[in-house]
């Protein structure tokens, strides 16, 4: 299983947590930086963050969902030039191509140990995976024998994802905030959590001198509490592509593309606790409910270059070469908490902030791994008499046979097209993604939390392969086509590959070709609500089925 450390993973808050303690007890931090800090370590990036930006996969075209994106080695498909660009060289005519893509997914969550059955949440929407253009050209010197521009754009990440979960477990979200704040006065408190619950009561100091916070929860350690939270993300991110490839005297080929990423990323959370009002487990606490958004935006720059080797007419071997991702990002953040609890006086309710949410923005840089793909393609022909029997090859005279008198072995010889297979394996290692905050005018002010998030990442992640493969078998004018992936975990300690399966068809018209792509995906991932330390960890067990289905029209010129 993939394990998602989609909160702040327990590394990061126990480093700056000591690290505050430390600086709290040498009184030579000032409030200004401590509020800062603070808020970086309440909506700091993580590993999560790192792999979400960084997995990508070209949705493409109909024929290359259904053959499992392996068209590297054979070309002349608009996906390609995302994969490997000398495939653009293969075509021998100009082409406008366009691809709608129905995206579905359902994901059935269940809070581990919580006794309460799973929750399933569907959504589906469409979304143009794929659009551009190709201009092909013959030089005039005769080597030369294509020189192919192409520009268009494609999808190669969609983040919408919508599940809930609830159940009864011990623990209670209150007991991390309680652990970041120890050491630290009130007005140091991390403004986007730990201030929130100490202003509404949800973290108390009985003793402010010796700097210490409870919980209500605390006076009735393992006790289970009702907990319950939807999370709901959309966004995904494209590429402008501008591609050019060449082929020489039909053996070598080599392209490159320079990609444009445009990201965009939205996550809600609403997060909810609740004691059994008729048991009354926890003494004073009724309820809690903690909300959270999230918004990414921004843009980069990468390059692929690739090269194909025509080992004969049939076989051909590539390779490419992805660079990292430069991406400028900008995080648009806010929180908001409100804690329901009864004492002497009552019932009380206090929100904070009691005007609307708690906001927060962040500009920063980050750097994507880098890639190196390795691919082949071999086609499949017969060859087959003009009566349409495949050709016999047997050597010496046959019987009966006269001078100028023309037999059946004679007849013309045709080279009959009907399909061909594809692989392809990809490598890349995670542990190079990192985050850079000292750009974007933030000097080195923050270099203590960007070196412990790429800590985080190098620690978390690991490299990867990707396998893919297809076939096509061609019936005249149809083609039916099959194809699967298989991804290796990203996370350290984790070998295990997922699986993804496709299947399609496709027309080709004198001009005008149609195609349809299915493929499908079923992802078992760990979410962690929150991070905390010395008590109960909840987990939560997402299942989650993708189902892609995806229609290109396209139209060639010479």
């Amino acid at each position: 299983m993939w394990v998602e450390f989609i909160d702040l993973h327990p590394f990061f808050v126990r480093t700056l947590r000591r690290a505050y303690k430390y600086l709290t007890m040498k009184r030579i931090i000032t409030l200004a930086i401590l509020v800062l800090t603070g808020w970086l370590t309440g909506m700091s990036q993580n590993s999560a963050d790192a792999l979400r930006y960084s997995m990508t996969e070209v949705l493409g075209t109909g024929r290359s969902i259904a053959l499992g994106g392996a068209m590297g080695a054979l070309g002349a498909d608009f996906s390609v030039i995302g994969v490997n660009p000398a495939g653009l060289a293969a075509y021998r005519s100009s082409e406008f191509v366009i691809t709608g893509a129905v995206l579905t997914q359902s994901t059935e969550s269940i809070l581990q140990d919580g006794g309460i059955p799973a929750t399933t949440n569907s959504n589906s929407r469409f979304v143009i995976s794929n659009l551009g253009l190709v201009f092909a050209s013959r030089p005039k010197n005769l080597n030369w024998k294509s020189s192919n521009f192409a520009i268009g754009y494609h999808k190669t990440a969609d983040y919408n994802l919508e599940f809930a979960y609830s159940g009864r477990t011990p623990g209670s979200i209150t007991q991390r905030w309680a652990q970041n704040a120890n050491g630290r006065y009130p007005e140091e408190l991390n403004p986007f959590e730990e201030l929130l619950a100490w202003e509404t009561g949800a973290i108390y100091d009985q003793d402010p001198a010796d700097l210490f916070y409870e919980t209500d929860y605390e006076l009735s350690p393992g006790a289970e509490i009702l907990r319950r939270q939807t999370v709901k993300s959309t966004g995904g991110t494209g590429e402008i592509l501008f591609s050019y490839a060449a082929n020489y005297n039909e053996k070598l080929l080599f392209g490159l593309t320079l990609g444009v990423p445009i990201m965009s990323f939205e996550e809600t959370k609403d997060y909810e606790e609740e004691d059994d009002p008729a048991k009354d487990l926890v003494p004073y606490f009724n309820a809690l409910r903690f909300e959270e958004t999230l918004s990414t935006t921004g843009s980069g720059l990468n390059l692929k270059v690739g090269a194909t080797y025509k080992i004969s007419k049939y076989l051909n071997l590539g390779g490419a070469f992805h660079t990292s991702t430069r991406y400028s990002l900008n995080d648009e953040f806010s929180t908001r908490l409100t804690y329901d609890y009864t004492d002497d006086n009552g019932r009380q309710v206090f929100t904070s902030p009691f005007d609307g949410p708690q906001e927060g923005s962040f500009q920063y840089n980050m750097n994507t791994p880098w890639s190196v793909l390795g691919n082949a393609s071999y086609v499949l022909t017969k060859k087959e008499s003009s009566s349409g029997k495949s050709k016999s090859r047997k050597k010496g005279r046959k019987k009966g046979r006269s001078r100028g008198t023309k037999t059946k072995s004679d007849e013309p010889v045709r080279t009959i097209y009907y399909g061909f297979l594809l692989a392809e394996i990809q490598y890349t290692d995670f542990t190079k993604a990192k985050f850079d905050y000292s750009g974007r005018g933030n000097g080195d002010q923050f270099q203590f939390e960007e070196d412990a998030v790429n800590e985080q990442i190098r620690n978390t992640l690991s490299s990867t392969i990707k396998l893919r493969f297809g076939a096509e078998y061609a019936l005249n004018a149809l083609r039916f086509r099959i194809g699967t992936v298989l991804q290796q975990s990203p996370y350290v300690d984790d070998s295990s590959f997922n699986t993804m399966y496709s299947a399609g068809i496709g027309y080709r018209f004198e001009r005008v070709f149609l195609d349809l792509g299915y493929q499908h995906q079923k992802v078992d991932q760990g979410y962690i609500p929150y991070g905390v330390i010395y008590a109960p960890q909840p987990f939560v067990n997402n299942t989650t089925s993708y189902n892609r289905f995806v229609f290109t029209a396209g139209y060639k010129w010479l």
